[in-house]
């Protein structure tokens, strides 16, 4: 515990008073926050950190009980969630949310993420978070606290709506967020009215927060049209709404390659790059899904060349990741500073669990045809043909492919 917020003295706090039911929920995003803060000092290759700052230095130290996520869960548990809460409660509930998706137990999506999420944005909502503070309250406005409140609001909302287009956009639930319904702006960077002591951290936050949400509402927009329960989606809109994307995509960041390549020459670079690498990941991931079942679609229907492009196209812009995951997942401090991986783990996780049904599609379908060929070279040598000559050609025809075919599942596998 740090005794003055801008000093570095630490003193040790054996007991403290609770005076508010409220404070038991800021105690429970302390112990949250602190168990975060904890994971964030180990990297997958288990590397330490090189010269660790102030606050690493305090962490290292403290040595943290393994129930230190279930006391600040009995904190939060002193609260009826179904009814009206606080601001702390909403936000100690969200906290313990983030650490279920950090913690490896969320990565792929599970029921209870969605309808504890679906929870949070009810209890968000019947706090008004949905309406913005300062356009629907014309009695305070000018005054400071209540423009930090504001400030925090919007946050707060916007990074329920990211994670509710999320789980729309990537684990196909239907969204619990319609942008008719809420008119909330999206928070503005003004040192005036700042949450955050660090006035650079605040600036990349709400940088981020607005990227995130442009790029998702045009993930969204795809998103909606592929799970239209009554109308079945037209093909050419599909690929206008892809063009669309990779169009935001590129223009705001380039290629994949591109953001890897960026140098960080302080934390915040390192803040930025980390975002822009996940929410390029998850817009791959999205499209690879997509991609995926047209492809199935063309092949039953036995279209060769559509079938081709597609399947280039999967390839083409996953393999930029995949070529990478390697580096990304084990040493990560190449790209970034330590620190990222359990925020860059289960977005790589995730897209990993949705290619792998693509390679492992294409790994069956070359092995069925394989022995398919395998199968006509038995059938002719066994048969006596009439024209021996063109026996032949067709051997080394399936030959070439059958060599092709295993070339293709090698690379698969590798």
């Amino acid at each position: 515990y740090q005794k003055d917020r801008l000093s570095n003295e630490n003193v040790n706090i054996n007991d403290f008073k609770i005076t508010d039911k409220n404070d038991l929920a800021i105690i429970g995003s302390l112990l949250t926050v602190i168990k975060l803060s904890s994971l964030t000092l180990y990297s997958n290759n288990g590397a330490p950190i090189l010269n660790p700052s102030n606050d690493e230095c305090s962490l290292i130290n403290i040595t943290l009980s393994d129930k230190i996520i279930d006391y600040a869960q009995l904190c939060l548990d002193e609260f009826c969630l179904f009814k009206r809460c606080s601001l702390p409660v909403l936000q100690c509930a969200i906290l313990l949310r983030e650490y279920q998706k950090r913690n490896g137990c969320d990565a792929f999506a599970d029921g209870d993420s969605q309808t504890y999420t679906s929870l949070l944005i009810q209890m968000a909502t019947m706090m008004g978070l949905n309406r913005d503070p300062i356009t629907n309250n014309n009695n305070n406005k000018d005054l400071e606290t209540d423009d930090r409140l504001s400030q925090l609001k919007r946050k707060i909302w916007y990074g329920l709506v990211a994670a509710d287009n999320h789980q729309t956009t990537l684990a196909s639930y239907i969204p619990q967020i319609d942008n008719k319904f809420f008119d909330t702006k999206l928070p503005k960077f003004n040192v005036s009215i700042s949450n955050n002591l660090n006035l650079d951290i605040e600036k990349i936050t709400i940088e981020m927060i607005e990227t995130k949400f442009l790029v998702e509402q045009k993930m969204m927009s795809l998103t909606r049209i592929i799970l239209d329960m009554k109308e079945n989606p037209k093909i050419e809109v599909i690929f206008s709404k892809i063009c669309d994307l990779l169009t935001e995509l590129y223009t705001r960041f380039g290629s994949f390659n591109n953001i890897l390549s960026r140098k960080c020459f302080n934390h915040y670079d390192n803040i930025r790059k980390i975002s822009n690498l996940i929410i390029y990941i998850n817009v791959l991931t999205l499209l690879q899904s997509i991609l995926m079942h047209v492809l199935s679609e063309y092949q039953i229907k036995s279209k060769i060349d559509i079938c081709h492009y597609i399947h280039q196209k999967i390839l083409s812009e996953t393999m930029y990741v995949f070529g990478n995951i390697l580096s990304l997942v084990k040493s990560s401090e190449k790209f970034v500073s330590s620190g990222f991986d359990i925020f860059l783990v289960t977005v790589i996780e995730n897209f990993m669990h949705k290619n792998l049904g693509f390679f492992i599609s294409s790994f069956i379908k070359a092995n069925v045809l394989e022995i398919k060929y395998n199968e006509q070279n038995s059938n002719k040598n066994e048969n006596e043909n009439e024209n021996e000559n063109e026996n032949n050609k067709d051997n080394e025809y399936n030959d070439k492919m059958i060599q092709i075919l295993q070339y293709y599942k090698n690379s698969i596998v590798l």
